[in-house]
């Protein structure tokens, strides 16, 4: 974000620059909400991608890296292929979303990627939200952007019954959540669920044969 912000050639520095406009033929207001609907549908495609990922053997060989990495050695699974190989689809469904965001303001300007904004909150979101699980990272990022964007709308309105400044408050109200998640849901709001290899049924009928 610094290079792209300072390096005029990039993206015009702090000026950012236009992108190509693939709804300028809707027009108006309803423009956005056309790329709203699309982007929202190509949200609910990724989604589904995720999930076939996660019931995969790849996402079992993720889950043995995480819980343990010798064991997973021992049974000859490629450690640095499989982190590659999930940067690269991390890094692909960024860029993707990324894209939709651009694609939607009609704008590319590197200033407005902190890393406060753009990267710290949704990733306490995602953790908050559970990790593990898809269902959790989508009901956490999810519930920060609903309580942000409600700040935002309502902060003037907010800050005269609360007294406080509306530059601090966006900052004030998300921490609070952050908090209140942490105290009372500490594995997140939708903790990650064991998954089972084999149906319940099978492995009933397996356990009770021996």
């Amino acid at each position: 974000m610094t290079i792209a912000w300072n390096y005029e050639i990039l993206l015009s520095g702090t000026s950012g620059v236009s992108v190509i406009d693939p709804f300028v033929f809707v027009g108006g207001k309803t423009r956005f909400t056309v790329a709203a609907l699309v982007a929202l549908g190509i949200a609910i495609l990724v989604y589904l991608y995720t999930e076939l990922l996660a019931c995969s053997s790849f996402s079992r060989v993720l889950k043995s890296i995480r819980d343990a990495e010798v064991a997973t050695n021992v049974y000859s699974k490629d450690i640095v292929k499989a982190r590659a190989q999930t940067l690269i689809i991390g890094g692909d469904i960024d860029a993707v979303s990324g894209s939709l965001w651009a694609l939607y303001t009609g704008s590319m300007k590197a200033a407005i990627y902190t890393r406060l904004t753009r990267t710290f909150w949704p990733w306490a979101f995602m953790m908050l939200g559970g990790t593990g699980n898809n269902l959790g990272v989508l009901i956490g990022v999810l519930l920060y952007t609903v309580a942000r964007t409600a700040i935002i709308i309502y902060k003037g309105a907010i800050s005269a019954v609360l007294g406080i400044t509306p530059e601090w408050l966006e900052y004030i109200l998300v921490g609070l959540i952050i908090v209140l998640v942490v105290l009372f849901r500490p594995k997140g709001i939708l903790p990650e669920k064991p998954v089972l290899t084999l149906p319940k049924e099978k492995i009933r009928k397996i356990s009770e044969e021996s």
